[in-house]
């Protein structure tokens, strides 16, 4: 645990040197992920030993990429959507491009959160999930998880659309600040 803390310390120094240079933004983005990647090596994706273990922690660090990269897309088009409503145009092509994007980061975040469930509880442990605090954590973790998927399709399907329109446009900043 003592040298992954220190690995994990070291990858977002290295990202914070990065992102205070003109490094190329691939360069940044790689940082990023390895850092936010080597997370899972102080968390429950470093619980599993041998062979599996690697596909464990694997399967850890791919969830924590795709749940950030999900969650900072978010927060970049909430900073997109405080711009004056003039940028709706720009916004709602954005927002149509990265459809596909979110899909696939959504698609991750289901295998990978099963996968990780898998391995910490197994098979066998899942239908007793619901008497344990872990089990009411994941609830709850899932639960936003799928409140978020609503909004995220609220926003593709029904306001994104619409954001020549006032109202559209003040729901769609509440969804994302949401």
């Amino acid at each position: 645990m003592g040298w992954a803390a220190v690995a994990i310390a070291a990858a977002y120094i290295v990202l914070i040197v990065i992102m205070l240079t003109d490094a190329p933004r691939p360069i940044a983005s790689i940082t990023a992920m390895f850092a936010t990647g080597s997370l899972c090596w102080n968390g429950h994706g470093a619980m599993t030993d041998g062979g599996v273990g690697w596909v464990h922690l694997a399967g850890n660090a791919v969830h924590l990429v795709a749940g950030l990269s999900w969650i900072g897309a978010i927060a970049a088009f909430l900073w997109a959507a405080l711009r004056p409503q003039g940028a709706a145009a720009e916004l709602s092509n954005d927002l149509d491009q990265f459809a596909k994007t979110g899909t696939v980061f959504v698609v991750i975040l289901l295998i990978t959160g099963i996968a990780n469930t898998s391995f910490i509880v197994g098979w066998d442990g899942i239908a007793e999930l619901v008497d344990t605090a872990y089990g009411r954590i994941l609830f709850i973790k899932i639960s936003l998880f799928v409140a978020m998927l609503v909004a995220a399709a609220a926003n593709r399907f029904w306001l994104s659309s619409r954001l020549a329109a006032s109202w559209s446009f003040g729901l769609l900043r509440v969804s994302l600040g949401a």
